[in-house]
């Protein structure tokens, strides 16, 4: 029997989701930059950062990050 669990990513996880990041893109550390460059961000958002977890393994990960509004040229 699988065991799926949706969750708020904790501390502990961070390590297993960078390898996780590593993988999914292709062997690089781009993603995972990324992903600390948020955490450490004023938009991080805590409880919005998300892992799938089945059988004890991370096996997804979301992070949403704060927007800014940007401007058109041309407008006001």
């Amino acid at each position: 029997m699988t065991n799926l669990n949706i969750r708020t990513e904790q501390p502990e996880d961070i390590e297993k989701v960078a390898e996780l990041l590593y993988l999914a893109f292709g062997d690089r550390e781009d993603e995972s930059v990324l992903v600390r460059n948020i955490r450490v961000s004023a938009g991080f958002i805590p409880e919005l950062s998300v892992v799938a977890e089945l059988n004890g393994d991370i096996i997804g990960h979301i992070l949403p990050e704060q927007s800014r509004g940007h401007k058109r040229r041309g407008t006001a």
